[in-house]
C-alpha cells in the first residue's frame, strides 16, 4: 500500500466509519483495499447533466458503471468540491455531497485512488438509517458507492 499522510488517513477513516453496515469504529489499518467507504446521492443533479431527461435512467440501468471524480478547488461554493463526471470524464453530473466533500477532497489531494460506481436507483425511502449521505436527490437517480482502492 502506498504511503499516505496522517491527514488523508484520518479523512479516509472518517468516511469508512459512515460506510454502509459499519456500526463500530474501525482502525484504518483494518480496511484493506478495496473497501467501500461511502454511499451517496449526487448533489446538485438538477443543475447539471444528471437533471437532463433520460440521464439518470441510463446510469441506473448499468449497475457497476464507474464514474469519474474531479477535484474543483476553485469552486466558488465549496473549496472542497468534488465533481462526479460521466464515465468518459465529460459531462458533470453533479457533486459529492458537501457533508463528505472535505474528507473526499483531502483523500484525492493526497493521490489516494478512489472509485465511484453506480449501485442502483434510489428509492423514496433511501437514506433512512442505511448509511446513505443525504442530499437533494429524487427517487430514480443513481445511488453511488465510493471505494478506496489503496
Amino acid at each position: 500500500m502506498p504511503e499516505i499522510s496522517r491527514r488523508a488517513l484520518f479523512a479516509l477513516a472518517s468516511l469508512a466509519l459512515r460506510a454502509p453496515g459499519r456500526a463500530t469504529a474501525v482502525a484504518p489499518a483494518a480496511l484493506p483495499p478495496p473497501t467501500a467507504v461511502l454511499d451517496f446521492a449526487i448533489a446538485g443533479a438538477l443543475h447539471h447533466a444528471l437533471g437532463r431527461p433520460g440521464v439518470a435512467e441510463a446510469l441506473v440501468a448499468r449497475p457497476g458503471l464507474v464514474l469519474a471524480l474531479r477535484r474543483e478547488p476553485e469552486n466558488p461554493f465549496d473549496r472542497f468540491a468534488v465533481a462526479v463526471l460521466a464515465p468518459d470524464g465529460g459531462a458533470r453530473l453533479g457533486y459529492v455531497p458537501r457533508e463528505s466533500s472535505e474528507a473526499v477532497a483531502t483523500v484525492l489531494d493526497e493521490g489516494v485512488r478512489l472509485r465511484a460506481e453506480v449501485l442502483r436507483a434510489l428509492g423514496a425511502r433511501d437514506g433512512w438509517g442505511d448509511g446513505l449521505v443525504l442530499t437533494d436527490f429524487r427517487p430514480g437517480e443513481p445511488r453511488l458507492r465510493l471505494w478506496w482502492l489503496g
